[in-house]
């Protein structure tokens, strides 16, 4: 028959005091629902012309939180470049607001950084920017007879998340027939290759006396024009070898894992992580990586952004061979 209600009577509702059982009916269950705590975050968001932007901002969770950064939710900007959210909790947060690339008009970035506390965060005033216009010249060292100019590529990544638009792939360009490339950035950068034929690697991203391929060099929003020298060389050494089992039988389905021995290199699109799927004969080969010490590892599987995840290297540096190239 039918199962008689159940009578819950504290007055706020907790797991532990009004368990209701698989099929069973609750009758008299008192929520409480506590007003809402938190800071408000506010300000102004223009673009590069000074006009108010004309679409929303979004606020995140910032790198310095050491949390993982996702979007938190966005805001309107009103007419007259005004925005607000309500109820944010303490933390460190990043404000990102972006101008959609339209005809005859560049994409536009900018961010404003903020410490919530008890009280309201002081007002933001966002500007956005192309970002400052990097012109660069690429010197080739090494046999470039069997080699294009346009068989090389570059990409800028952000070295602090929170300059690094979420849904946007990182600024890239290929190299033109007259050995020149052109970015616009903005933020703490690190220049990393997209493409190069067999064996050659990108050595060197020069700019202002800083080599931004080993450390990051932070372009002003809206600044002047910079230039850059990238050194791609061939003068490369090459890993090559075979993945077998106790038996020593070819193992199929495996990948070769090389990695720097040196931790602080761990980082997306560095060159001094490479990994390789071996052949039907277990044979693998990679040529490509800088001078340097590595670990090198072979594994039966690895997941997507499992080659940048520190544990997991950390733990496959255990059983790695050494070697220096």
């Amino acid at each position: 028959g039918p199962i008689a209600p159940v009578q819950v009577q504290p007055s706020v509702f907790t797991p532990a005091s009004a368990y209701i059982a698989p099929g069973q009916d609750a009758a008299g269950i008192h929520i409480t629902y506590a007003p809402p705590t938190g800071a408000r975050v506010y300000g102004s968001a223009f673009d590069a012309t000074g006009q108010p932007l004309r679409s929303p901002v979004t606020l995140m969770e910032s790198s310095q939180s050491g949390r993982p950064i996702h979007a938190e939710r966005s805001a309107r900007v009103r007419d007259d470049g005004a925005f607000e959210f309500q109820n944010v909790p303490a933390g460190d947060y990043g404000v990102h607001a972006t101008l959609r690339p339209t005809p005859g008009r560049a994409r536009e970035f900018g961010v404003g950084l903020v410490s919530v506390g008890a009280g309201d965060a002081t007002p933001l005033t966002i500007r956005t920017a192309r970002g400052t216009r990097v012109m660069g010249r690429v010197v080739f060292e090494g046999d470039t007879t069997r080699v294009l100019p346009d068989s090389f590529g570059i990409a800028a990544h952000a070295s602090d998340p929170d300059y690094s638009e979420i849904g946007v792939d990182s600024p890239s360009a290929g190299v033109e027939n007259d050995r020149t490339v052109e970015l616009y950035l903005q933020g703490p950068i690190r220049i990393v290759s997209t493409a190069a034929p067999q064996g050659w690697w990108l050595k060197s991203a020069t700019v202002a006396g800083v080599d931004a391929t080993e450390e990051p060099y932070t372009f002003a929003p809206s600044g002047q024009p910079v230039a850059m020298t990238l050194v791609f060389s061939d003068a490369t050494s090459e890993l090559s070898g075979r993945v077998v089992d106790a038996r020593a039988r070819a193992v199929r389905e495996s990948f070769m894992l090389a990695f720097s021995t040196n931790a602080a290199r761990w980082r997306s699109g560095s060159r001094y992580l490479q990994a390789r799927p071996a052949d039907a004969n277990g044979a693998f080969r990679v040529s490509g990586l800088p001078p340097g010490d590595y670990w090198v590892v072979a594994v039966d599987r690895l997941g997507p952004g499992e080659r940048q995840n520190a544990a997991v290297l950390e733990t496959l540096a255990r059983n790695a061979q050494g070697g220096t190239l």
